[in-house]
């Protein structure tokens, strides 16, 4: 179903890297100061979100990979 949904919908372009990936980290991240079960959830919606992008092959994996490096970056440089 999803590859008839992809073929019929998307742009017919990988997009590198995942925005998907890097949204979901970025938002762990923002929570970090919050108690650990938060950020425990946070970071397994995370990983999820990034599972389902790659798995439904919206994605290749190190697309996933490097829009967490670009989420870890951006955080690193905002909280210097």
């Amino acid at each position: 179903f999803n590859l008839r949904l992809l073929g019929a919908t998307s742009i017919q372009v990988n997009t590198f890297p995942s925005g998907h990936a890097a949204e979901g980290l970025a938002a762990t991240l923002l929570v970090l100061a919050a108690p650990a079960s938060i950020v425990f959830a946070m970071l397994i919606a995370a990983l999820a979100v990034s599972a389902g992008a790659v798995l439904g092959r919206y994605h290749y994996l190190a697309d996933a990979l490097a829009g967490w490096v670009v989420a870890v970056v951006v955080y690193v440089i905002i909280t210097k």
